[in-house]
């Protein structure tokens, strides 16, 4: 119930500010001579969940996401193993600043260490991103930097072992600043 109201809440506030920044008349569509970009995050390390993305423009002001993903990430009661895609949507409310959205399906062999047995299924995780993009030049090259808050959450948890469940019980939000990196050719 909570995930929903979070969804619900979350597109709201979406439309809301989409709608606030056309009115204001500060709707200025972005202009970039590159349409496509290759983006990562250089503190992945730290996340344990490595992302490459190739972000294309299809109009001014939107953007669509292809990505590959593998999410090793360590909990009290074992470790994720998940290899899996993005796709998302990019858009531009002015400027650089953007609202995002993303979907992670991946297929996760989730080792439980006190049963020494691996999980294996299919999640679906997605997640909610706002923040800007700020192009900069390095020679003749384009770059981007990428600041976002994302908030994610499981749509399709998979199979998981019920000592992971009871781990993640109210934790089942994820909120957090996260950087990318982008090379726009």
């Amino acid at each position: 119930m909570y995930q929903k109201v979070f969804f619900v809440f979350l597109v709201g506030i979406t439309l809301q500010m989409h709608s606030a920044v056309q009115a204001s008349g500060f709707d200025v569509p972005r202009e970039s001579a590159h349409k496509y970009s290759v983006e990562l995050c250089p503190f992945s390390p730290l996340f344990n969940i490595w992302a490459v993305q190739l972000a294309g423009e299809f109009s001014p002001r939107n953007e669509w996401m292809l990505g590959v993903a593998y999410m090793n990430i360590q909990y009290d009661s074992g470790r994720s193993h998940a290899p899996g895609l993005i796709v998302g949507y990019r858009r531009f409310l002015w400027q650089g600043a953007h609202l995002e959205y993303q979907l992670w399906p991946a297929w996760n062999a989730f080792y439980e260490k006190n049963e020494q047995q691996y999980y294996k299924g299919l999640e679906l995780w997605n997640e909610f991103r706002a923040g800007y993009v700020w192009d900069f030049r390095v020679g003749n090259q384009t770059f981007s930097l990428i600041p976002q808050v994302l908030a994610g959450f499981g749509l399709l948890p998979g199979n998981k072992p019920e000592s992971f469940i009871q781990e993640i019980e109210n934790d089942r939000v994820f909120v957090a600043p996260i950087l990318f990196v982008g090379y726009k050719f």
